[in-house]
């Protein structure tokens, strides 16, 4: 069965390459094939080129400057077969690029073959990184480590991809952010902040304690959604005051309160003591939100 997507903006569903495309790209821009070193040796007879399971990024790099020339400002597709592909640093996007010919940076794709096409680097940076000075980028169908994708500052971008097996989707181009906040105080365990509208992606929470919270046990606060209340941020200590640093929940920066996730939509924060009942404690929390444009 097709997948099924709102209006997507630049984007559109391509129901016979079963993948996510940008309009009037992979229709008229050129596509190329490259192949991992241990690649089937069917795919390395017709791949623009044959990895040499070092360096890998080079010969990426060397693929996507083709298209920017061949494409002519269309961009255009690069497909990698199943295999392994092993980076000596991270490749970054808008280095591939003169700044005088900006527009020749739009429509690029980097499609993998599934789970079997592997980007590895050292797990910690990421293996790709989509700089300042590119847009309209789809990167989806592969699996990297744990470095993952990073989006940076570029616009209109969809990531669809497995980072060290789980399933990552983050979405751009955002709308004006919006900011919702609430001082939430010791007798109250939950709040609803905020239902979010469809395609909504939270960027970032803040927790400060204005005044500690003083249960004889553990005092938290966690930031979730409906179903999932440490979706956005994981429990944060208020027992002291100050700003607090907030670790980041599984859904904070991806596309939530859409077709793509049985979570609820709603913003809930949680307070939970861990010891008798508090006499004391305030905290500001503040959530910055935006609509994704597709």
């Amino acid at each position: 069965m097709a997948k099924q997507y709102p209006d997507l903006g630049p984007f559109e569903w391509n129901p016979v390459a079963e993948e996510l495309t940008i309009r009037g790209g992979p229709f008229t821009a050129p596509s190329i094939l490259i192949a991992a070193s241990d690649a089937p040796e069917s795919s390395k007879l017709v791949a623009f080129r044959v990895c040499k399971g070092q360096d890998d990024q080079d010969d990426i790099r060397a693929a996507i400057s083709e298209l920017l020339v061949s494409g002519v400002g269309q961009g255009g597709t690069i497909r990698l077969t199943e295999g392994t592909y092993s980076f000596s640093t991270t490749l970054i996007l808008d280095t591939l690029n003169n700044p005088a010919f900006l527009s020749m940076t739009r429509g690029i794709s980097i499609k993998g073959a599934g789970h079997g096409t592997r980007i590895n680097y050292n797990g910690s940076d990421p293996v790709i990184d989509l700089g300042s000075y590119v847009s309209h980028v789809v990167i989806e169908n592969l699996d990297t480590d744990a470095g993952g994708i990073d989006p940076n500052v570029s616009q209109w971008y969809i990531l669809r991809y497995w980072k060290s097996g789980g399933w990552i989707e983050l979405y751009g181009l955002p709308s004006s952010l919006q900011v919702a906040n609430i001082v939430l105080p010791y007798d109250v365990s939950s709040w609803n902040l905020i239902a979010l509208p469809q395609r909504s992606v939270v960027s970032k929470v803040e927790v400060l304690v204005i005044q500690a919270f003083n249960s004889d046990g553990t005092d938290e606060i966690s930031v979730g959604l409906d179903a999932d209340l440490d979706a956005l941020a994981l429990p944060v200590d208020v027992s002291t005051l100050g700003s607090k640093v907030v670790l980041a929940g599984a859904y904070l920066g991806t596309m939530v309160g859409d077709w793509l996730h049985a979570l609820g939509a709603t913003v809930v924060l949680t307070y939970t003591a861990g010891g008798s009942a508090p006499t004391t404690g305030m905290a500001l929390v503040t959530v910055y939100h935006y609509v994704a444009r597709f």
